[in-house]
């Protein structure tokens, strides 16, 4: 009777800290809407509370609440800040998660948990430096729910279908993005981004990798896959961004190469797959040249890389995207130089920059005022200090180092642990040349796509001494 008694508790002690979980986690979304309420334009406050009760709704199903991300990520709706609805997505995930899953804690450890806590930790001392501690502190949820996001979305997943039920969503609103790009390019020569904003440039490149995958590792849909990968191609022409369109190549020329090299049977013998990558490659030159043929205007930007002597007259123009850098990156360095350990404050750089400047005014306030750093590791260095931009090496280098264990798996299907792995490489390459991935839709992105590596790994070491049936169905296609 003593042993039963003792099980009771134990089972209503276990109840009691799960209703805890529960309710903190409930609390917690609802401080972080009303902060968000309290903080934008009374229009929108209005229709965020309006919102609140079909995003509870949404919550009861997890995998609506991680489409709902998806979708919210592609609109670029801007609520706050550098904050978008896929942050308020994101936290509705969360709560989604503690109501629907039975879990222990111990299960949202992961090898990227320690990297992860610790970046979060070493940015909070910037908040000492910042000048707008309150907007500052609003837009830091944005990186709490990444943290989160990337953990609970590891624990949820359990098979290939979650993984592509993700991927289908986000292939499909890629697809969807580029149709409508290539709609409007048609009429205009001015830079598109289809239906969300700037983010599209890496969501097409990553959508360039699902598709060569699918033209890789499958048979059926192949020649479909490569007339999409054409059509994105050219939908990243119409954006006018030379740094993802050189990227783009560089990622997909790896991925060749490492398919010849490893030869992981991705269905294709060498010298077929070597055919088809040559021609495939003539084939979207050649619908390049059209299109240069068609609307050479849309190529000014590749091309230009001079600034005109306008430029440094008052109210003169820069045409070139690198020449705005620099006056960015010099307005940084000063602000590093003042606080080199840390950081000006983190999410502040837009806003306190003019106490760094040393450009003239005029200047400044075409090329620099309000705007971002545009290179992720500067805004580290910036905003958070050296300490945290040494933490933050251990996590990018934690994330490479994951990516490239889970493509060595072979217990798995080498078509998703390429993708996921491939996707989380892309990734840090692409923040060589931005710093989205630090806020707005692209961090919550980046945190999705980093649970599912995690998740496929974690697949994985479930299935290390079972034998497993490798999935042969491609995404979308």
């Amino acid at each position: 009777f003593a042993l039963i008694k003792i099980v009771k508790m134990a089972i209503n002690l276990r109840l009691i800290v799960n209703f805890i979980q529960t309710k903190s986690i409930s609390l917690l979304l609802f401080i972080g809407i009303f902060a968000i309420g309290v903080s934008i334009p009374i229009k929108y406050s209005v229709a965020l509370f309006l919102m609140v009760p079909i995003l509870l709704l949404l919550s009861f199903n997890f995998n609506w609440t991680v489409f709902l991300i998806i979708l919210a990520s592609n609109l670029a709706i801007y609520i706050y800040g550098t904050m978008t609805f896929s942050s308020l997505a994101a936290w509705v995930c969360i709560y989604s998660f503690f109501l629907t899953h039975k879990f222990d804690f111990v299960e949202l450890r992961h090898p990227l948990s320690k990297p992860i806590l610790a970046f979060f930790l070493s940015v909070l001392p910037s908040f000492f430096n910042t000048i707008v501690l309150f907007h500052a502190t609003i837009l830091l949820l944005q990186l709490i729910a990444f943290v989160l996001i990337c953990h609970v979305l590891r624990a949820h997943i359990n098979s290939e279908d979650d993984i592509k039920k993700i991927l289908d969503a986000f292939v499909f609103f890629v697809t969807l993005n580029i149709g409508v790009i290539l709609l409007l390019g048609s009429f205009t020569n001015h830079r598109l981004f289809g239906i969300g904003s700037v983010s599209f440039v890496d969501y097409a490149v990553m959508g360039l990798i699902i598709f060569y995958h699918n033209v890789l590792y499958h048979k059926n849909g192949r020649t479909l896959n490569i007339f999409l990968m054409m059509l994105t191609t050219i939908a990243i022409i119409y954006t006018q961004t030379r740094s993802t369109l050189i990227l783009a190549s560089i990622i997909l020329l790896i991925i060749s190469i490492q398919y010849l090299k490893d030869f992981d049977k991705p269905g294709l013998a060498k010298s077929v797959l070597i055919i088809k990558f040559v021609f495939g490659t003539i084939f979207i030159g050649i619908a390049i040249g059209f299109l240069y043929v068609l609307q050479p205007a849309i190529f000014g930007r590749f091309s230009s890389e001079q600034i005109s002597g306008s430029a440094l007259e008052a109210g003169g123009g820069a045409y070139s995207s690198l020449t705005t850098r620099f006056m960015i990156w010099d307005t940084a360095y000063n602000a590093f130089v003042k606080h080199p350990f840390l950081g000006i404050g983190w999410n502040s750089f837009p806003y306190s920059s003019h106490l760094y400047s040393k450009l003239p005014y005029w200047m400044f306030d075409h090329y620099v005022k309000h705007l971002s750093t545009h290179q992720t590791f500067v805004t580290i260095l910036t905003e958070a200090g050296v300490f945290s931009f040494v933490i933050f090496i251990w996590l990018i280098f934690s994330q490479i180092k994951t990516a490239l264990r889970v493509r060595r798996r072979k217990n798995v299907s080498p078509y998703y642990r390429n993708i996921l792995s491939w996707l989380a490489i892309y990734i840090v390459f692409s923040m060589c040349f931005t710093d989205a991935w630090l806020y707005g839709d692209e961090i919550i992105v980046w945190g999705l796509f980093l649970g599912l590596l995690l998740g496929y790994e974690k697949i994985s070491l479930l299935n290390t001494n079972k034998t497993i049936s490798v999935s042969n169905s491609s995404v979308l296609i």
